[in-house]
C-alpha cells in the first residue's frame, strides 16, 4: 500500500476508477518504487464533495477522454502520466490530481483498450510525484529548509527526478499496453 499523499490519493483514485483499493494500491506501489520515499502528505481538496464530483466529473471526463483516446489511440498510455503530473502540479495534491483527471484516465483507458488498473495507477503515481512541483509545495519546502526566496532553485532541483519518474511511467505504460497488460 502506498503511504502519505499517495495513500489518500489511492483511496480516492480507487473510488473514482471503480477499482478495488488493493488492486490500485498494488499497481501504484510498484510504479512508485523509483522515488517513493521523497513525497509526503497532501491536502484533501474536493470542491463540492465526492458526490458532486462523481455526478459532473464523469460527464466532463467522458468528453475529454473521448477526444484524448481518439487523438492518441495506442499512444495514450505514454501520455497518461502527463495528465497526472498536470493535476499534481496544478493542485499540489495527489487527491486533487485524481479528482481532476482520474475519471478522464479511466474513460480513456477503456476507450483505447488499455488496462484501467494500469492507467489509474499511472495517474495516481504521476499526480503524487509531480505535486512536489506545485508553487505551494515549493514554498513549503523553502520555508521548512530556511531557503525562502530560493524556490526557483528548489524547483530546478526537483524537476529532474520528477521527469525521470514520468518517463519511467510512460515507458511502463507503453510496454504494458503493447504486451496486452
Amino acid at each position: 500500500m502506498p503511504w502519505g499523499a499517495l495513500g489518500v490519493g489511492t483511496t480516492v483514485g480507487a473510488d473514482l476508477s471503480g477499482l478495488e483499493f488493493g488492486e490500485l494500491s498494488d499497481v501504484s506501489a510498484l510504479l512508485s518504487l523509483p522515488l517513493f520515499a521523497l513525497y509526503g502528505l497532501a491536502s484533501l481538496v474536493l470542491a463540492g464533495g465526492a458526490a458532486a464530483l462523481r455526478r459532473h466529473g464523469a460527464e466532463a471526463a467522458a468528453l475529454l477522454a473521448g477526444g484524448a483516446a481518439n487523438a492518441l489511440g495506442g499512444a495514450y498510455a505514454a501520455a497518461a502520466p502527463m495528465f497526472g503530473a498536470l493535476g499534481g502540479g496544478l493542485t499540489g495534491s495527489n487527491v486533487g490530481s485524481n479528482a481532476l483527471f482520474m475519471p478522464l484516465q479511466v474513460e480513456a483507458a477503456a476507450g483505447t483498450g488499455s488496462s484501467v488498473a494500469l492507467i489509474a495507477g499511472i495517474q495516481n503515481v504521476a499526480g503524487s510525484h509531480a505535486s512536489f512541483l506545485s508553487p505551494q509545495r515549493l514554498v513549503l519546502a523553502a520555508t521548512a529548509t530556511g531557503l525562502v526566496g530560493r524556490e526557483g532553485e528548489i524547483a530546478k532541483a526537483a524537476v529532474a527526478p520528477v521527469a525521470v519518474v514520468l518517463l519511467l511511467l510512460a515507458a511502463v505504460g507503453v510496454v504494458a499496453s503493447s504486451s496486452g497488460g
